[in-house]
């Protein structure tokens, strides 16, 4: 189980706030909750499971294992405003990969809560014998392709018409993915510029 100790961690955004990153846990439910209904209901339709069923949520954030799916969470004045999981397999043949998810706020994107919440997950990579680092995004979601490119993640794989949202549309699942170390290195060169940005 991976040692989580060294949070919660309070960072400081451009705008003076702070974001309080720190491992989810069971009495995060109810805002949870609150969190993933004020998301776009264009945006849940990409999800796996659809959290704002109860049951999927109660599930979700009750059957958390830090031995296989590292859910951290960013709260602004207590209020949970992104959530990013690292997910794992220690005993298959991709044990050295792996995937990388996450969501953050709609109303406060393009103020470094995402490149933030990516460098903590890449440190807890770090610690792991994990190799690469995977993301899977489905083709309307392209303007998040973009944004990973700018960490240094690169397409892998495209997967023609393998998902299905909820009204029956078909659509490509793109994988794109890039090594630890240098996806380390590149975030460090990333928080050194925002820092600056930031003083």
């Amino acid at each position: 189980m991976i040692d989580l100790s060294d949070y919660p961690k309070t960072i400081k955004m451009h705008d003076g706030r702070s974001l309080v990153v720190r491992g989810l846990t069971v009495d995060d439910e109810k805002a949870v909750a609150q969190f993933i209904h004020q998301l776009p209901p264009a945006e849940r339709i990409y999800f796996w499971d659809d959290p704002a069923d109860p049951e999927v949520l109660h599930s979700w954030v009750q059957n958390a294992r830090l031995d296989r799916v590292i859910p951290m969470i960013g709260l602004i004045d207590g209020r949970v405003v992104t959530i990013w999981t690292l997910s794992h397999d220690q005993h298959s043949w991709t044990r050295h990969i792996a995937y990388l998810w996450g969501v953050v706020d709609h109303t406060l994107r393009r103020m470094g809560i995402g490149t933030l919440m990516v460098r903590e997950t890449l440190s807890i990579a770090s610690r792991l014998d994990i190799e690469r680092i995977a993301l899977e995004l489905v083709s309307p979601q392209k303007g998040q392709f973009a944004h990973f490119a700018h960490f240094g993640f690169v397409v892998s794989a495209i997967l023609r018409s393998w998902v299905k949202d909820p009204s029956g549309q078909y659509h490509d699942m793109v994988i794109i993915s890039m090594e630890v170390e240098p996806a380390w290195q590149k975030m460090e060169e990333l928080i050194l510029q925002y820092d600056s940005h930031a003083g």
